[in-house]
């Protein structure tokens, strides 16, 4: 058909319009590494190389798409290779170029397709050797949910520093605890895979909902929490916690020492840790943000609990957040009863509409769901668009020590009816998710059983260039080792 139209073309008067040319056009793949004997190509970048066509063209048009999601990049008119970048992992593209005769294109020439497919990831562990034995702890006293606040030019003094929210090991300060990094500022991979424990700030877990004094307390059992600095001076700390009614939600504090973001107590103490604390007017009474079906106005209807989550929003782009609509949340949902999944994982969705955090149902009056998924890890590609990691389970009814991998996800808001909002239809389903590998210190493989240890997991670029990306998660041995888990960290390979 190519020829057909080259041989139709109509040629005005001192014009060329839109015809084939051999540009005998390649895609490969690019930005090798080496680590332990063996080469890594890059998981988001494919070389594409072409002959000119007769003549210089003003530029070219190289486009590419895995039939999901486009991308289009310029090439100067002397140009014959280029390099495509911001694509997703371990997928195939079909890349079309054209030579732009005028600086509007046109006009031009256009080459036949060629395809081309870039890596899956490959995550190296931090520390020494092949076992978690080797690998390197986060914080001394880690046990679980690290998760971080990179501070930018918009925090003054604090520019350049990384301070680590995780649950400690020590049960008398079991709950959100505060570490600093053990240099000035992001100078290497070490400065953001070591960090020294703050003691006297922070959030205690307080008790067990069923054997906690009477009385009403949202925060009862504190598990899993995200800090998110605003736009108006402070950091907002969302987090988990189990109720005095026994349902979890999703609720959050301010800060009230600014952005230094380590004292959530309204009060004279610095720390939040007792029950009257976290009850009905206390110094650390928190508000709802996902509510569950007994909520009344508070409420999400159908939601019985809600667990892990993450919120994302455009902090590659502007750090704080501002409170605009349009920022979004994950979490984690389940029905005993079966009503809405058979599985025990689900991610539900919500938006924030700049009031309050809207979950997205479906016309059965159920949540939207991603279906047999843990412990999201979402991060910001730029614009609209993401990628999220999470546990990926085999079967509805997982038993101890279930083989859960890896896997990665992309969402781009340009696919669903507002550009501006990233919906739950923008994301790829589970179904399209990819795998991602990791490797101890030495270079060997993880196994999918040792990797599917990982829980809790925080994915993030420390110095907000994407050549340095950082992972944060449990780690412990598989099977049920007496040692309790640990906080352990990965540094992605190829970029």
């Amino acid at each position: 058909m190519r020829d057909m139209r080259a041989l139709v073309c109509l040629m005005a008067a001192g014009t060329v319009c839109a015809q084939d040319w051999n540009a005998q056009l390649r895609v490969e793949k690019t930005g090798a590494v080496s680590f332990s004997g063996k080469s890594f190509f890059s998981s988001t970048r494919l070389r594409v190389r072409w002959q000119a066509p007769a003549g210089k063209p003003d530029h070219y048009a190289i486009s590419a798409t895995d039939g999901r999601t486009p991308l289009e990049i310029a090439a100067a008119g002397d140009a014959a290779e280029a390099t495509i970048e911001e694509l997703k992992s371990a997928t195939a593209y079909t890349v079309r170029l054209r030579a732009c005769l005028d600086a509007e294109c046109a006009q031009s020439l256009e080459s036949i397709e060629a395809a081309g497919s870039t890596e899956e990831e490959s995550w190296r562990i931090v520390g020494e050797g092949n076992s978690f034995a080797g690998a390197r702890k986060l914080i001394v006293d880690g046990n679980v949910n690290a998760s971080a606040l990179r501070y930018g030019d918009w925090a003054g003094p604090l520019e350049g520093k990384i301070q680590l929210y995780y649950v400690p090991q020590q049960g008398q300060e079991k709950g959100a605890k505060i570490a600093e990094m053990m240099t000035p500022r992001v100078e290497s991979i070490e400065s953001v895979t070591q960090f020294a424990p703050v003691s006297g700030y922070g959030l205690l877990r307080i008790c067990d909902p069923q054997r906690c004094p009477p009385g009403t307390n949202l925060a009862a059992q504190l598990a899993l929490f995200q800090p998110v600095p605003l736009a108006g001076g402070n950091v907002r700390l969302f987090f988990e916690a189990q109720a005095s009614d026994g349902r979890t939600r999703v609720l959050y504090l301010d800060s009230q020492d600014g952005y230094v973001g380590r004292d959530f107590h309204r009060g004279a103490p610095t720390r939040c840790s007792s029950f009257e604390d976290y009850a009905p007017g206390g110094g650390c009474e928190p508000s709802i943000a996902i509510g569950v079906d007994v909520d009344g106005g508070a409420g999400n209807p159908l939601i019985p609990n809600a667990r892990q989550f993450k919120i994302g929003w455009p902090n590659r782009d502007a750090a704080t957040w501002d409170g605009a609509p349009g920022a979004w949340m994950w979490f984690t949902t389940e029905w005993q009863d079966r009503r809405c999944s058979d599985w025990p994982f689900n991610f539900a969705y919500a938006v924030w509409d700049g009031e309050r955090w809207r979950v997205q149902y479906d016309g059965s009056g159920c949540p939207k769901l991603i279906q047999g998924a843990q412990a999201m890890a979402p991060m910001h590609l730029g614009g609209n668009r993401y990628k999220m990691y999470f546990n990926h389970h085999q079967d509805p009814r997982p038993a101890q020590g279930a083989v859960k991998p890896v896997r990665v996800i992309y969402s781009d808001a340009a696919l669903a009816s507002d550009p501006e909002q990233v919906d739950f239809e923008d994301w790829e389903p589970r179904e399209r998710s990819r795998s991602v590998n990791f490797l101890w210190p030495d270079g060997t493989s993880l196994t999918a059983a040792q990797s599917s240890v990982f829980d809790d997991t925080f994915v993030y670029m420390p110095a907000g260039d994407p050549n340095l990306q950082v992972m944060y998660t449990n780690m412990s041995q598989p099977g049920g080792a007496i040692a309790p888990p640990f906080i352990g960290s990965a540094v992605l390979l190829n970029p």
